[in-house]
């Protein structure tokens, strides 16, 4: 189903909700009952919170630091997720570089 509705959609939609922190507009895609644009998102959704799940529970201690690299379309919701838990502080490597 993904890939018949991504086909039938323009890509300009995709390449804006790649780079969206809130692609609630891609969501209200599609009809009442073939809602493939809230399908989309919420696979996205799902997904940078298992990447956000992975990530957590790989630190250790209240002084590790983690530098996470991925591409830029998930950067917001990571974000949102680990500023969402007081237990984690979201630092941009911009800011630890120094730049």
């Amino acid at each position: 189903m993904l890939f018949a509705w991504r086909r039938s959609v323009a890509t300009e939609p995709l390449v804006r909700f790649m780079r969206s922190p809130c692609p609630l507009q891609l969501a209200l895609l599609g009809t009442t009952e073939d809602p493939a644009g809230a399908e989309v998102v919420g696979g996205w959704y799902e997904r940078n919170l298992k990447i956000y799940a992975n990530i957590a529970r790989a630190i250790e201690g209240p002084e590790e630091r983690v530098l996470v690299i991925f591409g830029s379309g998930h950067l917001a919701q990571l974000a949102s997720f680990f500023d969402q838990n007081p237990d984690y502080e979201w630092v941009s490597a911009l800011e630890v570089l120094g730049r």
